[in-house]
């Protein structure tokens, strides 16, 4: 039976020709590593600025849609207050300058815009046949 051949380690030193491109690998690859930790800290600078642009505009864009909301709101008050003091300049006119009338006439004013208002409804009896109107 063979026994197995221990492998055993150079000691000596590797001379320092042969170190030199180690060096400069290490050197390459720790100027990379710096150059990729900029970048990385610039695209999260950006990202950040990016989002408080951003943040401001929607807060702008909200502001300014509540002023013009506000300000049609305020023109839709307006309007309709000046409608209504037309309305009422107008029935007041109308009221003023109506002819006297007496119990008799008011009455039959009010039994004429019933009928008119009436017209054609009929009450229902059961089953849906019509009553006849009362009069």
């Amino acid at each position: 039976m063979t026994t197995p051949k221990v492998l055993e380690s150079n000691t000596t030193t590797m001379p320092p020709e042969a170190a030199r491109p180690l060096r400069q690998l290490k050197d390459v690859e720790a100027s990379w590593e710096a150059r990729l930790a900029q970048a990385r800290a610039q695209a999260e600078e950006t990202r950040r600025r990016c989002r408080e642009e951003l943040e401001e505009k929607v807060r702008q864009a909200r502001e300014q849609a509540d002023r013009a909301r506000s300000q049609r709101v305020e023109e839709a008050r307006r309007q309709a207050g000046e409608e209504a003091r037309r309305l009422l300049e107008t029935a007041q006119f109308e009221a003023a300058h109506l002819p006297p009338m007496d119990e008799s006439t008011v009455q039959g004013r009010l039994s004429e815009i019933r009928q008119v208002l009436f017209a054609g409804l009929e009450d229902e009896g059961p089953g849906g046949t019509p009553r006849s109107r009362r009069r």
